[in-house]
């Protein structure tokens, strides 16, 4: 992010569900994105994000991304989801973010299971 600039995450909901013997993984994931610009100066609203975050391939209409399968030894996946997110009633916003446009996540996770 360019200096000045700050994007905070906040997680809303995650849920789905996790088959150790194939090692798929599927979750839900809804999370409120909060832009905050020159020291707090500018702050637009909350920008809601819903995206499925998978071990298998992902697409949008512009982006694509892919999962690892959770490898029961190590307990690790990469989890892969696309987020469309739609043109915001902030028009300086969504110039700046370039929407609409797709969101890719990608990102290596760790699980723990109870025995």
């Amino acid at each position: 992010m360019p200096p000045g600039i700050q994007i905070a995450v906040t997680p809303r909901r995650l849920s789905g569900w996790v088959d150790r013997k194939s090692g798929e993984v599927a979750l839900a994931f809804t999370a409120d994105f909060q832009f905050t610009a020159f020291g707090g100066l500018y702050t637009p609203p909350i920008i809601p994000v819903e995206t499925m975050l998978s071990t298998e391939g992902v697409a949008g209409a512009q982006l694509t991304g892919q999962g690892r399968r959770l490898d029961e030894a190590t307990a690790t996946a990469r989890l892969a989801g696309v987020a469309a997110v739609p043109v915001l009633p902030d028009a300086f916003l969504s110039w700046f973010l370039r929407l609409p446009a797709d969101c890719l996540a990608e990102m290596d996770a760790r699980f723990e299971f109870d025995a």
